[in-house]
């Protein structure tokens, strides 16, 4: 756990949840995710009043978790800042969940990646770019590869999403990664002739 902030290392970005400079409970390098317009022209309203907080007592690693309350009448969103990424790389995201099964059978939690054009315009949202999560046995590793990337894509900003019914949904996100993997392209137009 000795890096605090977001940094980018030889194997991608890695998305500590250890640092409140500010003292707002509120973990650096993270924001409330604004509201926006869907494909469909409806609006996706985050909630504002959400209790969202560093945890120094349930954690995976390092000194805090990312703890997420949610009161089940709007969708939470936390996203980072928008960051550089390699075209010409597959990447994996990874956290670890700790989901409570008790206060949160009807919960999900989604991670993603919004991608972003070099004029910074937001890309159309692909289903291979987010992963979903319910309710855990104590903390889990979730992944999702990432194969194939849109040729316009120059940048990246990856959020959590907390969705559903529950009324004391208790979330703990923890060791936020996104990495580079090996991109392997197989050329068959010179074996098929």
């Amino acid at each position: 756990w000795r890096e605090s902030r977001a940094k980018e290392t030889k194997e991608g970005w890695y998305f500590p949840f250890e640092q409140d400079a500010d003292s707002n409970r509120f973990p650096d390098d993270w924001s409330r995710s604004k509201n926006y317009k869907l494909a469909d022209g409806k609006t996706l309203a985050f909630a504002s009043w959400a209790e969202i907080k560093l945890d120094s007592k349930v954690k995976k690693a390092g000194r805090n978790s990312l703890h997420i309350i949610s009161q089940g009448a709007q969708p939470i969103g936390l996203e980072t800042n928008i960051f550089k990424i390699d075209n010409f790389a597959a990447y994996e995201l990874s956290s670890w969940f700790n989901i409570d099964p008790i206060t949160s059978k009807h919960t999900k939690v989604i991670l993603g990646v919004h991608w972003y054009d070099s004029e910074m315009n937001l890309l159309p949202q692909r289903t291979e770019d987010n992963f979903v999560v319910f309710h855990t046995g104590g903390w889990e590793l979730k992944t999702q590869r990432i194969n194939t990337l849109s040729e316009n894509a120059s940048f990246a900003k990856l959020f959590i999403r907390v969705e559903g019914e529950d009324t004391e949904a208790k979330i703990w996100v923890d060791e936020v990664r996104f990495n580079k993997r090996p991109l392997v392209i197989i050329n068959t137009k010179n074996f098929l002739n």
